[in-house]
């Protein structure tokens, strides 16, 4: 089945401007609290690779060593998963600001309120995302 993808300037949001309002402020809260768990994860990045971390129990045991290697993997992983997200909420704003907010990138349909509070940041409605 061939999908043809909708472009984003030939659509405009079902929204009023009064939705797209509450949409904006559910974004900005969440961008918050990312930001927020960015500066989090950095702090502890530092405190990990410089063993300053307070709960550490780490010595030079090379299993200890290894569980130290895994946290910096793993919170490599959840800074960068973070940091894409944040891109994808700050694109979400410019469809707000475009008035594209809320219209399913494949297939033009509008994306309902329910889905938008859960997932704000999404460009597909639920019958794209389970194909």
């Amino acid at each position: 089945m061939d999908i043809e993808l909708i472009n984003e300037t030939e659509v405009t949001t079902p929204y009023n401007d009064l939705t797209l309002k509450y949409f904006q402020k559910i974004i900005l809260s969440k961008i918050t609290e990312a930001e927020e768990t960015l500066k989090n994860i950095k702090n502890l990045r530092e405190d990990i690779i410089d063993g300053n971390s307070d709960d550490s129990a780490y010595s030079a045991h090379l299993a200890d060593v290894s569980a130290v290697e895994y946290d910096k993997s793993s919170n490599y992983l959840h800074y960068q998963r973070t940091q894409k997200f944040i891109r994808q909420l700050y694109a979400a704003l410019d469809r707000i600001e475009n008035k594209t907010y809320g219209v399913c990138k494949e297939t033009g349909k509008t994306i309902p309120v329910g889905r938008l509070e859960a997932v704000p940041h999404t460009q597909h409605c639920i019958e794209s995302k389970n194909r």
